[in-house]
This record gives C-alpha cells, structure tokens and sequence, in this order.
C-alpha cells in the first residue's frame, strides 16, 4: 500500500497542494520483479491499437505505457501541447524529446483529444486524460487502477520497456527523454545489469 502512494506526493507537489519541503522516504532501490514475456506485451500493444470494446484513453494510455516507458504520473501530465505534426509523422514532445507516434496510436490520441471533455493546464492547453475538476487531469493513482481492470497493468509493462530501452540507449539518455533523474536512470542499468539473467529468464 505504502509504494502505491507515493506518486500521489509527487502529483500533489508538482501541483503546489502539497507544503514546500515535504519529505517522502523511499525503500531501497532494487530492480523490480515484474516483467512481460515479448508474446505477452506484443499481444497487449496490439490490444491497445485494435480493440474497440476497451475505452479510448485505456487504450491511449497503456500504450503509452508499453511503447515509451512512461508512467501514470507522467502520462496525466500530457496535453494537446505536447502532440506535434509535420506533413508526414505525429510526434509526442516529451521532455522536449519527439517521439514518432505509430499512425494508429496518433489517431487514438487525436480520437481522445476531440471526444474528450475539454479540461485546460493553467497554460490554456488541453489535457489528454481530463480529470473530474476543471483545470485537472486525471488522476494518476485512478488511471493505473483502470488500466489493471482492463487487464492492462501498467508495472510490468513499464519495467519492460524501461529495461528495453537501455539495451539500446545509455543512461544518460533515457534520463534526458524521460525526464527522470541520470541517477535514477544509472541505478536501473545498474541494477538490470545485475539481474540480467532473472530478466532474461522471466522472458522464456
């Protein structure tokens, strides 16, 4: 229960709900234990992008989740500001860092974006996952919680593809397009490194 609610802090704080200077002790750092086999996040993504009966901002927001390694308090923070457009891609501007938007995943978030019930940032920019109050978005505790009912948890999914991406790119640069800490970013190379077989072995 503890390590479910210390995004909700950080969510508060970044909000200015929260008093300056609150500390939250975290445990010590391990690799977490959940992983996909590739069928099982092959087979989620997919789900994501052509399963009509799940909602839309699910299927915007576990996809985002699997293809970019980004978190529930990460994801609720997006906008309409973040989408950008050339006359052949759709990007996502995370951490002013674009992303190629697969086409099918650019259409579900345009989708979300039009249908949605239009709650704006104190930018004046639309939020992707709107929240209950205007001026909000949804709430990132909430969203991982539907996404789990859906049979689309988030956890699992993220660990994947943060460790997938450090296959690829140093840490330096994962820490610089995800917006998170270089440290942080080295402590989980670090530690992926270090359970390179039980990884590998929940993969099998």
């Amino acid at each position: 229960m503890r390590s479910r609610s210390i995004p909700f802090p950080r969510w508060s704080t970044a909000r200015r709900l929260c008093p300056p200077g609150l500390s939250i002790e975290h445990p010590a750092s391990q690799l977490p234990g959940h992983f996909q086999a590739e069928d099982e996040a092959r087979n989620e993504l997919l789900r994501c992008f052509n399963d009509a009966a799940l909602p839309l901002d699910v299927r915007v927001a576990a996809a985002l989740v699997r293809l970019y390694a980004l978190p529930p308090t990460r994801i609720v923070e997006l906008t309409d500001n973040h989408i950008r457009r050339d006359q052949e891609r759709t990007y996502l501007a995370v951490n002013q860092h674009p992303f190629v938007l697969p086409p099918k995943l650019a259409r579900l978030i345009d989708d979300q974006l039009r249908h949605s019930t239009p709650r704006h940032s104190t930018a004046g920019h639309q939020y992707l996952l709107p929240g209950q109050s205007p001026g909000r978005p949804r709430n990132p505790l909430g969203l991982a919680d539907t996404l789990r009912h859906h049979g689309l948890p988030a956890r699992a999914a993220r660990n994947t593809a943060m460790v997938d991406a450090l296959v690829d790119l140093p840490p330096v640069v994962i820490a610089d397009l995800l917006g998170i800490h270089p440290k942080t970013a080295e402590r989980w190379a670090t530690l992926a490194g270090e359970n390179c077989p039980e990884y590998v072995s929940s993969l099998m």
